[in-house]
């Protein structure tokens, strides 16, 4: 059975971090891990609102409406319900499949 790491993926939109950092870019991404999802709530998510080009499933402020949570698993449907509290524009949830080491 597959973990899933659930993570929060902000982007900053800042001219002076490019300032501070002396280049000219403004964008920074930086990610946040919330905790993991079983792969029966992971392909729950991915009925919902399926899965990108790389297999992994994004949640933003644009499709967090087409989530269906009923059939999720009630540990895994906590970690989800707390990581969508902290969307927001500049915030997305990644969910990703745990590479094996």
């Amino acid at each position: 059975m597959a973990t899933w790491i659930i993570a929060l993926k902000h982007r900053i939109n800042s001219p002076l971090p490019a300032r501070i950092m002396g280049h000219f870019t403004g964008i920074f991404l930086s990610f946040i891990v919330i905790g993991t999802i079983s792969d029966e709530a992971a392909g729950e998510l991915g009925k919902s609102i399926g899965f990108d080009q790389s297999g992994n499933i994004v949640i933003n402020i644009s499709n967090v409406g087409k989530l269906v949570l009923d059939n999720i698993p009630e540990m895994d449907r906590r970690v989800i319900e707390e990581a969508i509290k902290k969307i927001d524009e500049t915030t997305e949830i990644i969910i990703t499949r745990k590479k094996n080491s």
